[in-house]
């Protein structure tokens, strides 16, 4: 399988300027509409202690917990309507990559994805999978291809729609914290999404929960404790203080497998530092990257970062002993 990036796929010319306008529009719909509520604790830990100012962003203050390491804001949406529940947010998903270049991801990042499961559980093959934040549903896509049974959990409800009528599958739209089966899991995916929910520890849970025995949760989300991330700090794309509410380190991790009990099988590091850093030169700085050296060994710079630990994306197994 080729794991190579195509720059030009992923981090399309403006890509940072419209993920800044996309930023404080955002911002400016929730100062609107259901505004902010305040967060006062670490959401991972409940930690009040010693939290360390990070940065700041718009009146946005994000603090590292001293506890378990975990980056929070100081205030988020009062409700998730004003970002997901509307047909600008389905707009926004075909306007970037993840329609666009649907294919493109599906055969890099999805059989990716459905490799690493294989790893861990072997055979696919009628194993029930949950992916909650499908979004446009790559990943059940190629879960049909491996003989999986696939259900798909999606908050927006015109890309659940979408989704769920593009590919014939069906994508629940009802929040997971209420979600219930008759049956148990096999695998439960949260790909990019951990990222968006007030109360991870309580999701988590959860999942155990509907998790059969040997069961794994599978999560891909940022790592802050990272170059690019480090170096861009609130000007990173990743930022985005309505809709990333959190960040994790390795640090978080380990104490949440630690608190739910459950075995950490599998962590690595795996993102696009060098893509991030080389774009916003471009689009930002208004520098010409045509020539760069950086640009023409891109891939074998980010194969070190990822290899480091230190990139910009984590993603772990969870499984329940």
């Amino acid at each position: 399988m080729d794991l190579t990036i195509d720059m030009e796929k992923m981090r399309p010319s403006g890509f940072h300027n419209y993920v800044k306008k996309r930023r404080d529009d955002l911002i400016d719909r929730v100062n609107k509409g259901s505004d902010w509520t305040p967060v006062k604790e670490c959401p991972v830990c409940k930690n009040m202690s010693n939290n360390q100012k990070y940065f700041d962003y718009r009146g946005i203050v994000s603090f590292v917990c001293d506890k378990c390491d975990c980056l929070y804001d100081d205030k988020v949406p009062v409700s998730v309507e004003d970002v997901y529940d509307n047909v600008d947010y389905l707009e926004h998903t075909k306007k970037t990559s993840y329609i666009k270049e649907y294919e493109y991801r599906k055969n890099r990042f999805g059989f990716e994805r459905a490799n690493i499961i294989e790893s861990s559980l072997g055979s696919l093959k009628g194993k029930r999978i949950l992916d909650i934040g499908c979004g446009t549903g790559l990943f059940l896509d190629v879960m049909t291809k491996f003989g999986a049974v696939p259900d798909g959990l999606e908050i927006s409800k015109p890309l659940a729609e979408y989704t769920a009528k593009r590919l014939g599958i069906k994508v629940f739209t009802e929040d997971f914290m209420g979600f219930s089966s008759d049956y148990r899991y096999d695998v439960i995916t949260m790909f990019d999404l951990i990222e968006h929910i007030k109360n991870p520890l309580d999701m988590l849970q959860r999942a155990k929960e509907l998790l059969n025995k040997g069961g794994i949760i599978l999560v891909f989300t940022p790592n802050y404790r990272s170059i690019a991330f480090e170096i861009l700090k609130n000007n990173s794309n990743l930022y985005i203080p309505t809709d990333h509410l959190l960040f994790f380190s390795k640090k978080t991790v380990d104490f949440l497998a630690k608190t739910l009990g459950m075995e950490l099988s599998m962590y690595s590091t795996n993102g696009m530092d060098a893509f991030d850093l080389l774009s916003f030169d471009r689009d930002i700085n208004n520098i010409d990257i045509s020539n760069s050296i950086l640009l023409n060994n891109i891939n074998k710079v980010q194969d070190t970062i990822n290899i480091s630990g230190y990139a910009n994306h984590m993603r772990f197994i969870l499984k329940k002993v």
